[in-house]
Parts: structure tokens; C-alpha cells; sequence
């Protein structure tokens, strides 16, 4: 920069990484001007502009994820969703969307109030990120409700297999507050060439209360942990 600016060139606003003695790291807006009494100086004016980066940053991940579960919230659901869509058929695969709603969750904020209601979000969502793979996104729509993009997913199996390992991770141990077990339902729905992300979140979402709604379709677990289980493929 100093010798594009001994050049006589103006070098406004680059950014740099600056580390300083004690190992920290900054982040400094710098510019570069040739002095104008020609004589071959520069003057160089720096800007720490670290705190301004990291609340930049703050600020859009806070625009993009749920502030209680930390995960992606419903804004990010349905451009993401498109994506994997696209990709999917140029890549000729399959996206599968899983809806997952905690059952006896009302119970817990009605007997012992909602802190203890959002301590149980938290560790859905810890437990939830646990079992997500690299290029699926779990996101919190809201309330007690999470919605998780399979992409790609292989086929029922697949998908059914993502659910059994969610099962898994969220019964053991069982998730209790009190004496209140929390459980789970689910609904699965696989793409075909002829979804948009509205069509595949409408399937799931009817997937989901097909599974609330008929006993024979859940799953049992021990600790009294049960799960809805209904894929449509």
C-alpha cells in the first residue's frame, strides 16, 4: 500500500490485519495518500475498526437465528430450502424436510414457568445440533416447533434414519423437567422434481399431525419418551 501510494497512487479504506504484541488480533481500516508537497512522503491514517466489524457480525447473525436456541430462525428457512432444492435436481437427488414438535411441552411452562420452559429449548437445540450433518439446517420456527432440511437425504431410509437418531439423542437421557417427561413428534416428507419449498413444508407439516393424531404410527421408547414417526415418499 505505501508503495502503490509513493507511486502517487491514493490507497483509500483497505482493510488489515494487525496482530499485536500481547497475541491479539485487529482488524484496521487503513488509507494512503501521497503528501502533496511532492517531496515523496505518505501520510498514513489508521482506523481500529475491530468492535465495528463484530457488531456488524453480531448483527446480522442475530437477524438470522433465534436468540434462545441459537439455531437458524424462520427467515432462513425458505431461501435455504430453495437452494437445496436447486441442487437437487442438478445434482438428481432428494431433499427431505423433518418437522419435529415436543409434546407435553405446554405442561412444563404451565407448572414450572418459562425459564425452566426455555432451559428445555436450549437443550433441544444442543441435542438437535448434535445430530445435524454438515449441509442440513435445523432451524427454530418458533415455540416448541423445529424444522430440520435433509440435503441430501437418501431416500425413506435415509430420512427415517435422521429421525431415529434424533429419537435417540433427545430420549437418552430422557428430557425432564420436574416430573414432566418431554417427548417429541415427527413428520417426514421427501421432494420430487415438482416441489417448491412451500409444497414440501405443507407435506411435512400434514406428516407431522398425521403422526400426533394416530397412535400407531409412534414409536416407543423407554422413560415414557415417545415419538410420531410418518415419512411420505
Amino acid at each position: 500500500m505505501v508503495r502503490r501510494a509513493m507511486a502517487g497512487e491514493a490507497v483509500s479504506e483497505e482493510m488489515v490485519g494487525w496482530l499485536r504484541p500481547d497475541g491479539s488480533g485487529r482488524l484496521l481500516r487503513v488509507s494512503c495518500v501521497p503528501d502533496a508537497d511532492g517531496e515523496g512522503q505518505v501520510v498514513v491514517a489508521f482506523t481500529d475498526v475491530t468492535e465495528e466489524r463484530r457488531l456488524t457480525m453480531q448483527l446480522a447473525h442475530l437477524a438470522e437465528h433465534d436468540p434462545l436456541a441459537d439455531l437458524p430462525n424462520r427467515s432462513v428457512l425458505e431461501p435455504r430450502l430453495e437452494q437445496a432444492l436447486a441442487r437437487a435436481t442438478r445434482e438428481r437427488n432428494r431433499v427431505g424436510v423433518r418437522f419435529v414438535d415436543l409434546d407435553r411441552f405446554r405442561a412444563v411452562n404451565d407448572h414450572h414457568g418459562h425459564a425452566v420452559g426455555d432451559s428445555v429449548i436450549v437443550e433441544v437445540a444442543e441435542r438437535l445440533r448434535a445430530v445435524t450433518r454438515t449441509g442440513d439446517t435445523a432451524v427454530r420456527i418458533g415455540g416448541d416447533e423445529f424444522v430440520i432440511i435433509l440435503d441430501p437425504v437418501n431416500g425413506c431410509d435415509g430420512a427415517l434414519s435422521a429421525a431415529h437418531r434424533f429419537r435417540a439423542v433427545l430420549s437418552s437421557p430422557p428430557l425432564r423437567r420436574g416430573v414432566d417427561v418431554i417427548g417429541a413428534s415427527m413428520g417426514v416428507a421427501l421432494s420430487d422434481d415438482r416441489d417448491t419449498p412451500a409444497s414440501l413444508l405443507l407435506r411435512a407439516d400434514a406428516s407431522l399431525y398425521r403422526a400426533k393424531a394416530d397412535p400407531g404410527l409412534s414409536i416407543g421408547l423407554a422413560d415414557e419418551f415417545l415419538v410420531g414417526a410418518h415419512a411420505i415418499c
